[in-house]
């Protein structure tokens, strides 16, 4: 039997009881969660089911209900479905999502709901039984990654370096990437080890295994923070990550952006890096001394 775990804010409350009527109704076992008082892990085994609306948007539970889907996509194990065409998660946005946001034909779609929480679970349990085998084999197509940077280190680390060997994380937007590169070059001449996605690795296969591991592994996150960055769905997955996982964040601003809550919520008491302010030297004491502290805190 598939579990799943249905979120959905309170104002969702009966599509989400009618969507979850129907999935019993076909053999699932189904938890469902409003968020009344706040939206609690999913149990071991569950997959999560999250729906999204413009009411979703508008609530003061969005946090709650985006944190909770990225936990489960973390894992593999989350489905997403639209009631409406609102505005997607900060987060979230660049995900698939079921559409169900036709009314009228809203019951005969949520067999796509259901197909697709069946794929993910056989996803699972073909992974499941790939890393219990007696070759102690990982994921299908997923090559190996046991120093963390998943075959794309910065330009002046080695892809040979000792398993384990701890790095930072560098968090930015792409279209950022001859501001941020200088940057990730001095941090390199300090004598720290760093990875960063250069070959813009979100669009591909295995993708969101490989960048949690180098989260979990580093030292600390670096995000250059800018409004392209701000505006990132990957970026918000990846300093929620590493604030779940309690790594020190380094915030370096590259440009005057306002900051969205989403992300100042993570930042606040943070001590920022103006790279906007800063440059040769003095750019270069300030990146020591943040890093340095973040080495003492991992210590």
């Amino acid at each position: 039997m598939i579990r799943v775990y249905l979120t959905a804010v309170p104002e969702d409350e009966t599509p989400a009881q009618e969507l979850a009527d129907y999935l019993k109704r076909w053999g699932f076992w189904v938890r469902m969660e409003t968020g009344r008082f706040g939206f609690p892990p999913a149990h071991h085994g569950e997959l999560t089911l999250a729906l999204w609306s413009r009411s979703a948007l508008m609530s003061s539970r969005r946090m709650m209900l985006v944190n909770r889907a990225i936990d489960a996509w973390e894992g593999g194990r989350l489905v997403m479905a639209k009631l409406d065409h609102g505005l997607p998660p900060h987060g979230l946005g660049d995900l698939e999502m079921v559409d169900l946001a036709f009314e009228a034909a809203r019951k005969h779609r949520y067999r796509e709901v259901a197909d697709a929480l069946r794929a993910i679970a056989a996803e699972a349990d073909k992974a499941k039984r790939s890393s219990s085998a007696p070759d102690g084999g990982g994921s299908p197509g997923e090559p190996e990654d046991d120093d963390g940077r998943g075959g794309i280190p910065a330009g002046g680390s080695s892809p040979d370096a000792e398993p384990g060997q701890l790095h930072f994380f560098v968090s930015y937007a792409h279209a950022d990437g001859a501001r941020v590169f200088p940057i990730v070059a001095e941090v390199e001449e300090l004598g720290h080890d760093v990875w960063i996605d250069r070959e813009q690795l979100h669009g591909g296969v295995n993708w969101a295994g490989r960048i949690v591991r180098a989260i979990k592994r580093a030292r600390g996150l670096c995000l250059m923070c800018s409004e392209r960055s701000f505006a990132s769905d990957h970026v918000r997955r990846e300093v929620y990550l590493a604030d779940k996982y309690k790594k020190p964040l380094l915030p370096i601003r590259l440009d005057d952006a306002e900051m969205p809550e989403d992300i100042e919520y993570f930042l606040i008491d943070r001590q920022w890096i103006d790279a906007t302010a800063l440059s040769g030297k003095s750019r270069a004491q300030a990146l020591q001394a943040a890093l340095s502290e973040a080495v003492g805190k991992e210590g």
